[in-house]
């Protein structure tokens, strides 16, 4: 218990990396008990010592944050705002974990969610344009996770998941999935010529994937049960 209060004192330290190896060890002695408790005073001294940490003290500290219910809509607000410049960080844990908290937040508090997601656009677009792989690949699968409460919701850049010939096959995958939730009468067009070409892509399972595609996005079942 002594231990236990010391480290949990120690969170106040000023020195960035004393603060992350109390987490750490504080995790550790407490597994048992499901970890470290963030409440409110411990969640908000995390975010307020976010910009003092390396990029990865604060991907750690975000996958605490995950833990904390924030009580009102007032301090959902005070968190997104500290957290927004996060989202357009040059790494990709950091990237990806303020991402995660954000849509945590959807989940929890559904009257926020037009505005957390207005926030969540546009990195999550750049990050679905990437260099990166792993960066591009963990924002499509967030688009997709948005997609199933909030059908349509990228549809005006329905452009951005257009598949790439040097895309690794489970990022066109990805793509072509969520290029049939966007369709509708104004991108049909557009969307069912690149699913037509996806289906020449050297990749045989691929091509089926956009064949099954464009059978989905035309709502002909048949099609799909006849390939």
């Amino acid at each position: 218990g002594a231990i236990v209060n010391e480290l949990y004192s120690l969170l106040r330290d000023p020195d960035p990396i004393v603060l992350v190896n109390c987490l750490r060890a504080l995790e550790e002695i407490l597994k048992t008990e499901d970890g470290i408790v963030i409440n409110k005073p411990i969640a908000h001294h995390l975010l307020n010592r976010m910009a003092d940490l390396d990029h990865w003290g604060q991907s750690e500290v975000l996958t605490f944050l995950l833990r904390y219910k924030p009580r009102s809509e007032e301090e959902i607000f005070d968190i997104l705002n500290k957290l927004d410049s996060y989202l357009k960080s040059t790494h990709i844990s950091v990237v990806m974990g303020a991402t995660k908290l954000f849509l945590i937040l959807v989940k929890e508090f559904p009257h926020v969610q037009t505005d957390i997601l207005v926030r969540l656009k546009g990195p999550l677009l750049a990050s679905c344009t990437s260099e990166s792989r792993e960066m591009c690949f963990a924002a499509l699968c967030h688009v997709r996770e948005i997609l199933r409460s909030l059908p349509g919701h990228f549809s005006s850049h329905y452009k951005k998941f257009f598949c790439s010939y040097n895309d690794p096959h489970y990022i066109k995958n990805q793509k072509i999935d969520i290029l049939c939730e966007l369709v509708n009468d104004e991108n049909v067009h557009n969307i069912l010529e690149e699913l037509r070409i996806c289906c020449t892509d050297v990749s045989i399972q691929l091509a089926h994937t956009a064949i099954f595609a464009i059978a989905k996005s035309c709502g002909e079942d048949k099609v799909r049960e006849e390939i």
